[in-house]
Protein backbone atom coordinates (compact mmCIF):
# COMPACT_ATOMS: atom_id res chain seq x y z
CA UNK A 1 0.00 0.00 0.00
CA UNK A 2 2.73 2.68 -1.02
CA UNK A 3 4.04 4.31 1.93
CA UNK A 4 1.42 3.88 4.85
CA UNK A 5 2.13 2.82 7.84
CA UNK A 6 0.96 -0.26 10.15
CA UNK A 7 -1.38 2.42 11.65
CA UNK A 8 -2.86 3.72 8.12
CA UNK A 9 -4.14 0.50 6.67
CA UNK A 10 -7.98 0.18 6.27
CA UNK A 11 -9.85 -1.50 8.77
CA UNK A 12 -12.34 -2.88 5.93
CA UNK A 13 -9.21 -5.17 5.48
CA UNK A 14 -10.05 -7.27 8.02
CA UNK A 15 -12.48 -9.72 7.81
CA UNK A 16 -15.63 -10.08 9.60
CA UNK A 17 -14.50 -11.74 13.08
CA UNK A 18 -18.19 -13.06 14.12
CA UNK A 19 -18.01 -14.94 10.55
CA UNK A 20 -14.43 -16.36 11.06
CA UNK A 21 -13.12 -19.23 13.29
CA UNK A 22 -9.55 -19.02 12.27
CA UNK A 23 -7.14 -16.17 11.49
CA UNK A 24 -3.40 -16.33 11.48
CA UNK A 25 -1.38 -16.03 14.64
CA UNK A 26 0.36 -12.62 14.85
CA UNK A 27 4.49 -12.97 14.91
CA UNK A 28 3.98 -12.82 18.64
CA UNK A 29 1.95 -15.95 18.71
CA UNK A 30 4.23 -17.57 16.20
CA UNK A 31 7.10 -16.72 19.34
CA UNK A 32 5.62 -18.10 21.97
CA UNK A 33 3.93 -21.47 20.24
CA UNK A 34 7.27 -22.57 19.35
CA UNK A 35 9.44 -21.87 22.35
CA UNK A 36 6.66 -23.66 24.00
CA UNK A 37 7.23 -26.58 21.45
CA UNK A 38 10.76 -26.40 22.21
CA UNK A 39 10.56 -26.04 25.91
CA UNK A 40 7.25 -27.83 27.33
CA UNK A 41 5.52 -26.17 30.05
CA UNK A 42 7.46 -23.28 30.71
CA UNK A 43 5.00 -21.13 33.16
CA UNK A 44 7.74 -18.21 32.29
CA UNK A 45 5.06 -16.99 29.51
CA UNK A 46 2.06 -16.60 32.27
CA UNK A 47 0.82 -13.16 33.26
CA UNK A 48 -0.37 -13.95 36.79
CA UNK A 49 -2.77 -10.85 38.68
CA UNK A 50 -3.62 -11.03 42.27
CA UNK A 51 -6.72 -8.88 43.18
CA UNK A 52 -8.23 -8.37 47.03
CA UNK A 53 -11.88 -8.01 46.98
CA UNK A 54 -13.46 -6.70 50.29
CA UNK A 55 -16.91 -6.34 50.70
CA UNK A 56 -19.93 -7.97 50.41
CA UNK A 57 -18.79 -9.72 47.03
CA UNK A 58 -21.12 -12.30 45.61
CA UNK A 59 -19.19 -15.05 43.87
CA UNK A 60 -22.12 -16.26 41.52
CA UNK A 61 -22.29 -12.64 39.91
CA UNK A 62 -17.88 -12.55 39.54
CA UNK A 63 -18.22 -16.06 38.20
CA UNK A 64 -20.83 -14.71 35.50
CA UNK A 65 -19.30 -11.31 35.13
CA UNK A 66 -15.67 -12.91 34.44
CA UNK A 67 -17.42 -15.38 31.76
CA UNK A 68 -19.05 -12.27 29.89
CA UNK A 69 -15.71 -10.90 29.64
CA UNK A 70 -14.20 -14.36 27.91
CA UNK A 71 -17.59 -14.62 25.60
CA UNK A 72 -16.85 -10.47 24.82
CA UNK A 73 -13.32 -11.35 23.95
CA UNK A 74 -12.07 -14.29 20.81
CA UNK A 75 -8.86 -13.66 22.13
CA UNK A 76 -9.57 -15.36 25.34
CA UNK A 77 -11.03 -18.68 23.66
CA UNK A 78 -8.45 -19.14 20.89
CA UNK A 79 -6.11 -22.12 20.92
CA UNK A 80 -3.69 -22.66 18.00
CA UNK A 81 -3.52 -25.39 15.38
CA UNK A 82 -1.05 -25.40 12.69
CA UNK A 83 -2.41 -25.66 9.02
CA UNK A 84 0.28 -26.33 5.97
CA UNK A 85 2.63 -25.05 7.84
CA UNK A 86 0.88 -21.94 8.72
CA UNK A 87 0.24 -21.26 12.03
CA UNK A 88 -3.60 -20.03 12.71
CA UNK A 89 -5.72 -18.93 16.24
CA UNK A 90 -8.80 -21.31 16.27
CA UNK A 91 -11.53 -19.39 18.02
CA UNK A 92 -13.99 -21.75 20.06
CA UNK A 93 -17.31 -20.62 20.01
CA UNK A 94 -17.73 -20.95 23.74
CA UNK A 95 -16.28 -20.08 26.94
CA UNK A 96 -14.44 -23.13 28.56
CA UNK A 97 -13.97 -21.51 31.92
CA UNK A 98 -14.11 -22.85 35.26
CA UNK A 99 -14.07 -20.88 38.60
CA UNK A 100 -12.44 -22.78 41.42
CA UNK A 101 -13.10 -21.32 45.65
CA UNK A 102 -10.85 -22.17 48.05
CA UNK A 103 -12.13 -21.09 51.00
CA UNK A 104 -9.43 -20.86 53.73
CA UNK A 105 -11.88 -18.93 56.43
CA UNK A 106 -11.58 -22.00 58.82
CA UNK A 107 -7.57 -21.56 59.18
CA UNK A 108 -6.26 -19.11 61.89
CA UNK A 109 -6.33 -15.66 60.83
CA UNK A 110 -2.95 -15.73 61.17
CA UNK A 111 -2.79 -18.47 58.52
CA UNK A 112 -4.89 -17.44 55.72
CA UNK A 113 -2.72 -14.73 53.74
CA UNK A 114 0.10 -17.21 53.92
CA UNK A 115 -2.20 -20.33 52.12
CA UNK A 116 -3.75 -17.85 50.09
CA UNK A 117 -0.11 -17.16 48.78
CA UNK A 118 0.66 -20.15 48.28
CA UNK A 119 -2.12 -21.14 46.11
CA UNK A 120 -1.35 -17.94 44.42
CA UNK A 121 2.35 -19.42 43.32
CA UNK A 122 0.92 -22.62 42.37
CA UNK A 123 -1.44 -20.95 39.96
CA UNK A 124 1.12 -18.38 38.64
CA UNK A 125 3.14 -21.10 38.05
CA UNK A 126 0.67 -23.69 36.63
CA UNK A 127 1.49 -24.30 32.50
CA UNK A 128 -0.93 -23.81 29.69
CA UNK A 129 -0.61 -25.56 26.88
CA UNK A 130 -1.76 -23.51 23.63
CA UNK A 131 -2.63 -26.59 21.46
CA UNK A 132 -5.55 -27.27 23.40
CA UNK A 133 -6.42 -24.48 25.16
CA UNK A 134 -7.81 -22.60 27.64
CA UNK A 135 -5.64 -19.73 27.46
CA UNK A 136 -7.17 -17.98 30.64
CA UNK A 137 -8.16 -18.79 34.29
CA UNK A 138 -9.58 -17.40 37.45
CA UNK A 139 -9.78 -18.74 40.59
CA UNK A 140 -11.13 -17.28 43.61
CA UNK A 141 -9.76 -17.62 47.53
CA UNK A 142 -11.94 -16.81 50.37
CA UNK A 143 -10.19 -15.31 53.48
CA UNK A 144 -13.76 -14.10 55.15
CA UNK A 145 -17.33 -13.30 54.26
CA UNK A 146 -16.06 -9.73 53.62
CA UNK A 147 -12.35 -11.04 52.31
CA UNK A 148 -11.25 -12.41 49.70
CA UNK A 149 -8.49 -13.05 46.84
CA UNK A 150 -9.12 -13.65 43.25
CA UNK A 151 -6.38 -14.55 41.09
CA UNK A 152 -6.46 -14.34 37.26
CA UNK A 153 -3.36 -16.13 34.89
CA UNK A 154 -3.65 -15.53 31.00
CA UNK A 155 -0.84 -16.75 28.67
CA UNK A 156 1.26 -13.95 27.14
CA UNK A 157 0.41 -15.01 23.75
CA UNK A 158 -3.39 -13.73 24.39
CA UNK A 159 -2.72 -11.01 26.74
CA UNK A 160 -0.33 -7.93 27.69
CA UNK A 161 -0.13 -5.03 30.00
CA UNK A 162 -3.15 -3.27 28.26
CA UNK A 163 -5.33 -5.49 28.55
CA UNK A 164 -5.25 -5.82 32.43
CA UNK A 165 -6.77 -2.27 32.18
CA UNK A 166 -9.51 -3.65 29.85
CA UNK A 167 -10.05 -6.35 32.25
CA UNK A 168 -10.31 -4.87 35.40
CA UNK A 169 -12.28 -1.56 34.13
CA UNK A 170 -14.77 -4.20 32.24
CA UNK A 171 -15.16 -6.65 34.98
CA UNK A 172 -16.47 -3.28 37.60
CA UNK A 173 -18.87 -2.28 34.97
CA UNK A 174 -19.93 -5.79 34.10
CA UNK A 175 -20.10 -6.94 37.91
CA UNK A 176 -22.31 -3.56 39.01
CA UNK A 177 -24.68 -4.15 35.95
CA UNK A 178 -25.78 -7.41 37.48
CA UNK A 179 -25.37 -6.22 40.94
CA UNK A 180 -28.00 -3.42 39.85
CA UNK A 181 -30.43 -6.75 37.86
CA UNK A 182 -29.15 -4.82 34.82
CA UNK A 183 -27.80 -7.09 31.84
CA UNK A 184 -24.37 -5.55 30.77
CA UNK A 185 -23.93 -2.28 29.56
CA UNK A 186 -21.05 -2.92 27.08
CA UNK A 187 -21.01 -2.99 23.14
CA UNK A 188 -19.57 -5.90 21.43
CA UNK A 189 -15.73 -4.75 20.56
CA UNK A 190 -15.79 -2.96 16.85
CA UNK A 191 -12.95 -5.64 15.95
CA UNK A 192 -11.33 -8.08 17.58
CA UNK A 193 -8.07 -9.89 18.05
CA UNK A 194 -7.69 -11.92 15.14
CA UNK A 195 -8.58 -8.85 12.87
CA UNK A 196 -5.23 -7.14 14.30
CA UNK A 197 -2.81 -10.44 13.03
CA UNK A 198 -4.37 -9.90 9.72
CA UNK A 199 -4.02 -6.20 9.46
CA UNK A 200 0.05 -7.14 10.63
CA UNK A 201 0.20 -9.67 7.75
CA UNK A 202 -0.53 -6.97 5.34
CA UNK A 203 1.45 -4.62 7.24
CA UNK A 204 4.86 -7.02 6.64
CA UNK A 205 4.42 -6.89 2.97
CA UNK A 206 4.09 -3.81 2.79
CA UNK A 207 7.35 -1.13 1.74
CA UNK A 208 7.17 0.78 4.89
CA UNK A 209 8.42 -2.43 6.91
CA UNK A 210 11.90 -2.10 4.83
CA UNK A 211 12.17 1.61 5.65
CA UNK A 212 11.66 1.02 8.94
CA UNK A 213 14.01 -2.35 9.33
CA UNK A 214 16.40 0.38 8.11
CA UNK A 215 16.62 2.40 10.81
CA UNK A 216 16.84 -0.40 13.11
CA UNK A 217 19.90 -2.38 11.44
CA UNK A 218 21.46 1.55 11.54
CA UNK A 219 20.70 2.02 14.96
CA UNK A 220 21.87 -1.20 16.34
CA UNK A 221 24.65 -1.91 14.07
CA UNK A 222 28.07 -2.93 16.35
CA UNK A 223 25.89 -3.22 19.36
CA UNK A 224 27.73 -5.03 22.00
CA UNK A 225 25.49 -7.08 24.36
CA UNK A 226 25.52 -5.51 27.82
CA UNK A 227 27.18 -7.55 30.04
CA UNK A 228 26.74 -8.14 33.65
CA UNK A 229 28.19 -9.41 36.53
CA UNK A 230 26.26 -12.42 38.30
CA UNK A 231 26.39 -14.72 41.22
CA UNK A 232 26.66 -18.01 38.96
CA UNK A 233 27.78 -18.74 35.82
CA UNK A 234 24.94 -18.62 33.09
CA UNK A 235 23.73 -22.40 32.60
CA UNK A 236 24.09 -24.17 29.34
CA UNK A 237 20.50 -23.55 28.17
CA UNK A 238 17.52 -21.18 29.78
CA UNK A 239 15.07 -23.01 32.78
CA UNK A 240 13.26 -19.37 33.18
CA UNK A 241 13.56 -20.09 36.66
CA UNK A 242 13.03 -16.34 38.58
CA UNK A 243 11.51 -14.40 41.39
CA UNK A 244 10.74 -10.38 41.70
CA UNK A 245 10.83 -8.20 44.87
CA UNK A 246 9.74 -5.33 45.13
CA UNK A 247 9.99 -1.48 46.72
CA UNK A 248 7.95 1.79 46.69
CA UNK A 249 9.85 4.79 45.63
CA UNK A 250 8.47 8.02 47.79
CA UNK A 251 5.96 9.96 46.10
CA UNK A 252 8.16 13.20 46.77
CA UNK A 253 11.26 11.78 45.17
CA UNK A 254 8.93 11.06 41.82
CA UNK A 255 8.01 14.49 41.83
CA UNK A 256 11.12 16.03 41.85
CA UNK A 257 12.48 14.04 39.25
CA UNK A 258 9.41 14.34 37.14
CA UNK A 259 10.11 18.27 37.61
CA UNK A 260 13.71 17.70 36.52
CA UNK A 261 12.77 15.51 33.10
CA UNK A 262 10.03 18.45 32.40
CA UNK A 263 12.27 20.87 32.22
CA UNK A 264 15.09 19.08 30.04
CA UNK A 265 12.09 18.28 27.65
CA UNK A 266 11.50 14.74 28.88
CA UNK A 267 8.95 12.29 30.54
CA UNK A 268 9.79 10.70 33.73
CA UNK A 269 9.84 7.28 31.97
CA UNK A 270 12.89 9.03 29.73
CA UNK A 271 14.42 10.06 33.28
CA UNK A 272 13.81 6.27 34.84
CA UNK A 273 15.38 4.65 31.77
CA UNK A 274 18.33 6.96 31.93
CA UNK A 275 18.93 6.02 35.62
CA UNK A 276 18.64 2.43 35.12
CA UNK A 277 21.35 2.71 32.37
CA UNK A 278 23.41 4.65 34.57
CA UNK A 279 23.10 1.82 37.20
CA UNK A 280 23.80 -0.88 34.06
CA UNK A 281 27.03 0.96 33.44
CA UNK A 282 28.40 1.49 36.90
CA UNK A 283 28.01 -2.70 37.54
CA UNK A 284 29.42 -3.34 34.28
CA UNK A 285 31.88 -0.70 33.40
CA UNK A 286 30.77 -0.79 29.66
CA UNK A 287 29.56 2.49 27.68
CA UNK A 288 26.90 0.69 25.42
CA UNK A 289 24.48 0.29 27.23
CA UNK A 290 21.13 -1.38 25.30
CA UNK A 291 18.30 -2.44 26.53
CA UNK A 292 14.62 -3.86 26.21
CA UNK A 293 11.74 -1.45 26.80
CA UNK A 294 8.13 -2.35 25.51
CA UNK A 295 5.64 -0.30 23.98
CA UNK A 296 2.03 -0.90 24.12
CA UNK A 297 1.95 -1.30 20.60
CA UNK A 298 -2.09 -0.24 19.71
CA UNK A 299 -1.67 2.16 17.17
CA UNK A 300 -5.29 2.30 16.45
CA UNK A 301 -8.18 3.40 18.55
CA UNK A 302 -10.45 0.32 17.77
CA UNK A 303 -7.31 -1.19 19.38
CA UNK A 304 -7.84 0.23 22.93
CA UNK A 305 -10.97 -2.22 23.93
CA UNK A 306 -9.34 -5.50 23.04
CA UNK A 307 -7.98 -8.43 25.21
CA UNK A 308 -4.65 -9.55 23.12
CA UNK A 309 -0.89 -9.15 22.84
CA UNK A 310 -0.04 -5.79 20.70
CA UNK A 311 3.31 -5.30 22.94
CA UNK A 312 6.52 -4.81 20.94
CA UNK A 313 10.04 -4.60 22.35
CA UNK A 314 11.93 -1.46 21.56
CA UNK A 315 15.84 -1.99 21.43
CA UNK A 316 16.72 1.61 22.98
CA UNK A 317 20.88 2.20 22.64
CA UNK A 318 22.74 4.55 24.51
CA UNK A 319 26.13 5.84 24.49
CA UNK A 320 27.53 6.49 27.91
CA UNK A 321 31.50 7.34 27.06
CA UNK A 322 33.36 10.42 27.88
CA UNK A 323 31.25 10.51 31.27
CA UNK A 324 28.53 13.09 30.49
CA UNK A 325 26.29 14.98 32.45
CA UNK A 326 23.33 13.10 33.83
CA UNK A 327 20.93 15.41 32.07
CA UNK A 328 22.77 15.21 29.15
CA UNK A 329 21.86 11.59 29.16
CA UNK A 330 18.56 11.79 29.89
CA UNK A 331 18.19 14.07 26.74
CA UNK A 332 19.88 11.82 24.72
CA UNK A 333 17.74 9.03 25.54
CA UNK A 334 14.60 11.06 25.21
CA UNK A 335 15.59 11.36 21.26
CA UNK A 336 16.72 7.49 20.95
CA UNK A 337 13.03 7.00 22.51
CA UNK A 338 10.71 9.19 20.58
CA UNK A 339 12.47 8.02 17.09
CA UNK A 340 12.66 4.85 18.41
CA UNK A 341 8.72 4.97 18.88
CA UNK A 342 7.99 6.18 15.24
CA UNK A 343 9.83 3.21 14.23
CA UNK A 344 7.94 1.08 16.63
CA UNK A 345 5.94 -1.39 13.49
CA UNK A 346 8.95 -3.75 12.86
CA UNK A 347 7.99 -6.36 15.20
CA UNK A 348 10.92 -7.22 17.57
CA UNK A 349 11.00 -11.20 15.83
CA UNK A 350 11.06 -9.68 12.90
CA UNK A 351 13.92 -7.51 13.50
CA UNK A 352 15.86 -10.58 15.28
CA UNK A 353 15.30 -12.25 11.43
CA UNK A 354 17.13 -9.43 9.93
CA UNK A 355 19.91 -8.75 11.98
CA UNK A 356 20.56 -12.40 12.75
CA UNK A 357 22.53 -12.41 16.35
CA UNK A 358 24.49 -15.28 17.06
CA UNK A 359 21.69 -17.81 18.68
CA UNK A 360 22.52 -19.48 22.15
CA UNK A 361 20.47 -21.34 24.30
CA UNK A 362 20.81 -19.39 27.27
CA UNK A 363 19.91 -16.00 25.73
CA UNK A 364 17.91 -13.84 24.66
CA UNK A 365 18.33 -12.72 21.02
CA UNK A 366 19.76 -8.61 21.14
CA UNK A 367 18.83 -8.18 24.89
CA UNK A 368 18.80 -9.77 28.42
CA UNK A 369 18.34 -6.44 30.34
CA UNK A 370 14.56 -4.87 30.47
CA UNK A 371 12.79 -1.87 31.28
CA UNK A 372 9.18 -1.16 31.98
CA UNK A 373 7.03 1.87 32.86
CA UNK A 374 3.75 1.92 32.91
CA UNK A 375 0.84 4.00 34.95
CA UNK A 376 -1.32 1.43 36.66
CA UNK A 377 -2.40 -1.33 34.42
CA UNK A 378 -4.33 -3.08 36.90
CA UNK A 379 -7.24 -0.06 38.03
CA UNK A 380 -8.53 -0.06 41.33
CA UNK A 381 -12.22 0.72 42.03
CA UNK A 382 -15.31 0.28 43.86
CA UNK A 383 -18.15 -1.53 41.83
CA UNK A 384 -22.04 -3.45 43.41
CA UNK A 385 -20.43 -3.09 47.22
CA UNK A 386 -16.99 -4.18 46.91
CA UNK A 387 -13.61 -2.95 46.46
CA UNK A 388 -11.13 -3.94 43.95
CA UNK A 389 -7.69 -3.81 45.44
CA UNK A 390 -4.60 -4.78 42.82
CA UNK A 391 -1.96 -6.37 44.68
CA UNK A 392 1.63 -7.68 44.13
CA UNK A 393 1.44 -10.75 42.16
CA UNK A 394 3.55 -14.31 42.23
CA UNK A 395 6.27 -14.62 40.24
CA UNK A 396 5.72 -17.42 36.95
CA UNK A 397 9.17 -17.28 36.39
CA UNK A 398 11.40 -15.20 34.58
CA UNK A 399 12.01 -14.17 31.01
CA UNK A 400 14.95 -12.15 30.85
CA UNK A 401 18.02 -11.81 33.05
CA UNK A 402 16.97 -8.61 34.71
CA UNK A 403 13.76 -7.14 34.41
CA UNK A 404 12.83 -3.28 36.08
CA UNK A 405 9.50 -2.61 36.04
CA UNK A 406 7.92 0.47 37.37
CA UNK A 407 4.07 0.90 37.99
CA UNK A 408 2.00 3.18 39.27
CA UNK A 409 -0.16 2.76 42.56
CA UNK A 410 -2.46 4.91 44.57
CA UNK A 411 0.81 5.31 47.11
CA UNK A 412 3.15 6.15 44.89
CA UNK A 413 5.60 4.00 41.96
CA UNK A 414 6.38 0.96 43.04
CA UNK A 415 9.88 -0.76 41.27
CA UNK A 416 9.66 -4.42 40.70
CA UNK A 417 12.97 -6.12 40.11
CA UNK A 418 12.18 -9.59 37.88
CA UNK A 419 15.34 -11.54 38.03
CA UNK A 420 16.46 -14.80 36.70
CA UNK A 421 17.71 -16.79 39.96
CA UNK A 422 19.76 -19.50 37.30
CA UNK A 423 21.97 -16.05 37.91
CA UNK A 424 21.35 -13.96 40.54
CA UNK A 425 20.72 -14.34 44.54
CA UNK A 426 17.73 -12.74 45.97
CA UNK A 427 19.88 -10.59 48.12
CA UNK A 428 21.80 -9.12 45.02
CA UNK A 429 18.37 -7.98 43.75
CA UNK A 430 17.71 -6.29 46.84
CA UNK A 431 20.79 -4.60 46.64
CA UNK A 432 20.55 -3.83 43.23
CA UNK A 433 16.46 -1.98 43.93
CA UNK A 434 18.40 -0.06 46.59
CA UNK A 435 21.48 1.07 44.81
CA UNK A 436 18.61 2.61 42.22
CA UNK A 437 17.05 4.08 44.90
CA UNK A 438 20.20 5.96 46.14
CA UNK A 439 20.97 6.61 42.58
CA UNK A 440 17.71 8.62 42.09
CA UNK A 441 17.81 10.30 45.45
CA UNK A 442 21.66 11.58 44.33
CA UNK A 443 20.12 12.94 40.64
CA UNK A 444 17.05 14.54 42.37
CA UNK A 445 19.59 16.41 44.66
CA UNK A 446 22.07 17.54 41.53
CA UNK A 447 20.94 15.99 38.40
CA UNK A 448 24.05 18.30 36.57
CA UNK A 449 26.36 16.01 38.20
CA UNK A 450 28.87 13.77 35.98
CA UNK A 451 27.81 10.36 35.51
CA UNK A 452 30.94 9.02 37.37
CA UNK A 453 29.96 11.53 40.38
CA UNK A 454 26.72 10.18 41.07
CA UNK A 455 26.51 7.99 44.17
CA UNK A 456 25.09 4.62 44.23
CA UNK A 457 25.93 2.93 47.64
CA UNK A 458 23.73 2.83 50.34
CA UNK A 459 24.76 4.91 53.79
CA UNK A 460 24.81 1.48 55.08
CA UNK A 461 27.54 -0.09 52.67
CA UNK A 462 29.55 3.14 52.55
CA UNK A 463 29.86 2.84 56.84
CA UNK A 464 30.90 -0.41 56.08
CA UNK A 465 33.53 0.01 53.17
CA UNK A 466 35.07 2.96 55.11
CA UNK A 467 34.57 1.44 58.74
CA UNK A 468 35.12 -2.35 59.23
CA UNK A 469 36.57 -3.07 55.72
CA UNK A 470 39.09 -0.52 55.59
CA UNK A 471 40.84 -1.61 59.07
CA UNK A 472 43.54 -4.06 58.19
CA UNK A 473 45.07 -4.83 61.68
CA UNK A 474 45.67 -8.63 60.63
CA UNK A 475 48.24 -7.82 58.01
CA UNK A 476 50.83 -5.48 57.71
CA UNK A 477 51.18 -2.57 55.99
CA UNK A 478 53.33 -3.34 53.21
CA UNK A 479 52.11 -7.41 52.92
CA UNK A 480 50.79 -7.47 49.19
CA UNK A 481 48.90 -10.91 47.55
CA UNK A 482 52.40 -12.04 46.14
CA UNK A 483 54.32 -11.79 49.07
CA UNK A 484 51.56 -13.39 51.28
CA UNK A 485 51.20 -16.19 48.51
CA UNK A 486 55.31 -16.72 48.59
CA UNK A 487 55.56 -16.08 52.34
CA UNK A 488 53.26 -19.30 52.99
CA UNK A 489 54.84 -21.28 50.26
CA UNK A 490 58.03 -20.77 52.00
CA UNK A 491 56.35 -21.51 55.42
CA UNK A 492 54.42 -24.72 54.08
CA UNK A 493 55.81 -25.76 50.82
CA UNK A 494 54.60 -29.64 51.39
CA UNK A 495 50.92 -28.85 51.83
CA UNK A 496 48.19 -28.90 49.20
CA UNK A 497 47.89 -25.82 47.91
CA UNK A 498 45.10 -26.56 44.75
CA UNK A 499 43.21 -29.42 44.45
CA UNK A 500 41.34 -30.12 40.57
CA UNK A 501 39.60 -33.81 40.68
CA UNK A 502 42.61 -35.95 40.56
CA UNK A 503 45.00 -33.70 39.97
CA UNK A 504 47.05 -31.90 43.01
CA UNK A 505 50.04 -29.19 43.68
CA UNK A 506 51.34 -28.51 47.01
CA UNK A 507 52.37 -24.91 47.54
CA UNK A 508 55.90 -25.51 46.77
CA UNK A 509 54.96 -26.80 43.35
CA UNK A 510 52.49 -24.22 42.54
CA UNK A 511 54.71 -21.36 43.43
CA UNK A 512 57.50 -22.64 40.93
CA UNK A 513 54.70 -23.02 38.34
CA UNK A 514 53.97 -19.32 38.64
CA UNK A 515 57.71 -17.63 39.10
CA UNK A 516 58.00 -19.20 35.85
CA UNK A 517 54.89 -17.86 34.51
CA UNK A 518 56.23 -14.51 35.65
CA UNK A 519 59.69 -14.77 34.98
CA UNK A 520 58.00 -15.13 31.15
CA UNK A 521 56.28 -11.79 31.90
CA UNK A 522 58.40 -9.48 33.20
CA UNK A 523 60.84 -10.86 30.46
CA UNK A 524 58.23 -9.79 27.91
CA UNK A 525 58.00 -6.30 29.17
CA UNK A 526 55.43 -6.50 32.08
CA UNK A 527 56.00 -3.62 34.70
CA UNK A 528 54.44 -3.43 38.37
CA UNK A 529 50.21 -2.12 37.42
CA UNK A 530 50.36 -3.60 33.58
CA UNK A 531 46.96 -5.04 33.09
CA UNK A 532 47.60 -8.64 31.58
CA UNK A 533 44.91 -10.69 30.10
CA UNK A 534 43.84 -14.00 31.30
CA UNK A 535 41.29 -16.58 29.27
CA UNK A 536 40.91 -19.66 30.70
CA UNK A 537 38.45 -22.15 31.30
CA UNK A 538 38.77 -23.13 35.36
CA UNK A 539 41.37 -25.24 35.85
CA UNK A 540 44.61 -25.79 37.67
CA UNK A 541 46.70 -23.45 35.19
CA UNK A 542 44.27 -20.48 35.30
CA UNK A 543 45.10 -20.37 38.63
CA UNK A 544 48.96 -20.40 37.88
CA UNK A 545 48.49 -17.83 35.68
CA UNK A 546 46.49 -15.86 37.73
CA UNK A 547 49.39 -16.00 40.33
CA UNK A 548 51.98 -15.90 37.54
CA UNK A 549 50.24 -12.04 36.50
CA UNK A 550 50.52 -11.18 40.54
CA UNK A 551 53.92 -12.40 41.09
CA UNK A 552 55.28 -10.20 37.90
CA UNK A 553 53.61 -7.28 39.48
CA UNK A 554 50.57 -6.93 37.46
CA UNK A 555 46.98 -6.67 37.67
CA UNK A 556 45.03 -9.89 36.04
CA UNK A 557 41.90 -8.96 33.83
CA UNK A 558 39.82 -12.57 33.61
CA UNK A 559 38.65 -13.30 29.67
CA UNK A 560 35.67 -15.90 29.37
CA UNK A 561 36.64 -17.94 26.41
CA UNK A 562 32.83 -18.57 25.53
CA UNK A 563 32.67 -14.84 24.93
CA UNK A 564 31.39 -13.51 21.39
CA UNK A 565 34.35 -13.16 19.08
CA UNK A 566 33.33 -8.66 19.41
CA UNK A 567 33.15 -9.02 23.04
CA UNK A 568 36.53 -9.95 22.96
CA UNK A 569 38.03 -7.45 21.07
CA UNK A 570 36.45 -5.11 23.01
CA UNK A 571 37.71 -6.25 25.86
CA UNK A 572 41.34 -6.25 24.80
CA UNK A 573 41.22 -3.18 22.98
CA UNK A 574 40.11 -1.17 26.57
Amino acid sequence: KGNETFHDLDATQAPESAEVLAFPASVAQQVFWYLELLQPGVSAFNIPMRFRLDGALDQNLLERSLRTIVERHESLRTHFEEDGGELLQIVSPAADFDFPIYDVSHLEESERQVEADRLGSIEAQRPFHLATGPVFRAELVKLSATSHILHVTVHHAMFDGSSMTVLTEELAQIYQAYHDGKESPLELPPIQYGDFSVWQKDFLASPELEKQLAYWKERLAGMAELDLPTDRPRPAAKSWNGDLISSLIPRDLTNRLQAIAARNGATLYHLLLAAYKVLLHRYSGMTDIAVGSPITGRTRAEMECLIGVFINSLVLRSDLSGDPSFESLVCQVRDTALSAVENQDVPFECLVRELKPNRDSSRNPLFQVNFTHQRSFAKAGKFGGVELIPIPSRSPGAIFDLHFFMVERAEGWRVTCDFSTDLYNHATAHRMLAHYQRLLEGIAEAPDKKLSELEILTDGERETILGPWSRNEALGSTDTIPALFSQTASAHGARTALVFGDHTLTYTQLHSEASTIAARLIEAGVKPGDLVALCSKPSPEMIIGLLGILLAGGAYVPLDPDYPAQRFALLLED
